[in-house]
């Protein structure tokens, strides 16, 4: 059973590496990168800000950071050097030869589970939960597994490694959310801080609210997290506008 698994893994693996074209070398290449993303978080920790407040805002980046941090790390400072799984690329597995690699881009020696897909749906999940709105659910989630898709394409793991990555993103996502309430709890018995904390936690509950606008006199209700999918948008169109001008 295993051996049909691990065998399965590979092939899905060189299926979906082996369908590349010199534009999609390009935009995952970028996709897969971390300082492209950084307006996306940027503007993500200011509709956090803009939902619920300075406080709830430091609260909740620390609180990302935690659950970021404890998943990249449970990924790969305990659970990589037990398993030892190589990536795909890594010249020393013997399917190396197969994958296709973009700009010499081979990734460390071990890849189970993937570090990115913790990340990424760590982040996912813990915002998702904080603004309770779906159309920011469906985005941020797509992100997460456009991130994890490009890993694939890159050739620098296997989907078993993303889909357990994705799983203890998952937990620990939920876990940072979860502390943040209790956080939060403990901080509505701080009598000097109850009423501000109570209002916070109310809106914690409901998830992000309408705020007013004014456009041309008229006013406008909009809801924060359209900003980060805004901005998340924008990146990909960029990313695709620079792939399609380099060639």
């Amino acid at each position: 059973m295993g051996d049909f698994i691990i065998g399965l893994d590979t092939e899905i693996l060189l299926w979906i590496n082996s369908h590349h074209a010199p534009f999609w070398d390009t935009v995952m290449y970028i996709v897969s990168g971390k300082w492209v993303w950084i307006p996306f978080y940027m503007t993500l920790l200011y509709a956090i800000y803009l939902s619920y407040g300075f406080r709830t805002m430091i609260l909740m980046g620390l609180m990302t950071a935690v659950a970021v941090t404890a998943a990249d790390q449970l990924c790969g400072s305990l659970i990589r050097p037990y398993f030892e799984r190589m990536r795909p690329a890594n010249p020393d597995n013997p399917i190396s030869g197969m994958v296709h690699i973009v700009e010499n881009y081979r990734g460390g020696r071990y890849g189970f589970p993937s570090c990115h897909a913790a990340n990424t749906f760590a982040l996912a999940a813990l915002t998702s939960l904080l603004f309770k709105r779906w159309q920011f659910t469906l985005f941020i989630m797509l992100w997460a597994i456009a991130v994890c898709y490009s890993r694939l394409y890159l050739g620098v793991h296997y989907p078993g490694d993303i889909f357990v990555g994705m799983c203890i993103g998952f937990v620990c996502g939920a876990a940072g959310y979860t502390l943040a309430g209790f956080v939060l709890w403990v901080f509505v018995h701080f009598k000097p801080m109850e009423r501000e904390a109570r209002k916070i936690v109310a809106t914690y509950k409901r998830g992000a609210p309408y705020i007013h606008a004014s456009l041309t006199g008229n006013k406008l209700l909009w809801r924060p997290p359209v900003l980060p999918i805004v901005t998340g948008l924008l990146t990909f169109v960029t990313i695709i506008f620079y792939a399609a001008i380099a060639f």
